[in-house]
């Protein structure tokens, strides 16, 4: 299952679903991925910092790919910026500060670090380029 945005149990049965576990799954994706690149950022190693069960995040997510291109989708987001035609002012608006707590630090970062892993994880990578990078270059 795909995460849906849903922050309440549908179903109604057993536990109430943890409003802040996928909050608390996005921050800490994203900063395994920072810290330790893709091969760090497995599912248990973002449950644990999470404090949330592996079988939370894939109640969420069908895996971890998805998970980590979640993460990066909510709290990085998409780059939007009006083209100058100056790359240095546009470079600026880019990587300067952004509208979300800690952006900035992250855009910076997570792109260094996955840019380190593109060799070892091609598919994450043409996935990540699919989903943001592209869309940007158009």
């Amino acid at each position: 299952m795909v995460y849906s945005g849903s922050k309440t149990s549908v179903s109604g049965y057993g536990r109430p679903r943890d409003t802040g576990a996928t909050e608390r799954i996005f921050d800490a994706a994203v900063d395994l991925l920072v810290e330790r690149g893709y091969a760090g950022a497995t599912v248990g190693a973002v449950a644990t910092r999470a404090g949330v069960g592996v079988k939370t995040i894939y109640r969420r997510f069908a895996n971890r790919d998805e998970m980590l291109l979640a993460s990066i989708s909510d709290r990085v987001g998409m780059i939007s910026f009006e083209n100058s035609g100056d790359t240095f002012v546009d470079l600026l608006a880019m990587l300067g500060p952004g509208g979300r707590k800690s952006v900035q630090k992250y855009r910076i970062l997570l792109g260094s670090a996955i840019a380190l892993e593109g060799d070892r994880h091609p598919e994450f990578l043409m996935e990540l380029r699919r989903r943001f990078i592209w869309p940007l270059r158009r």
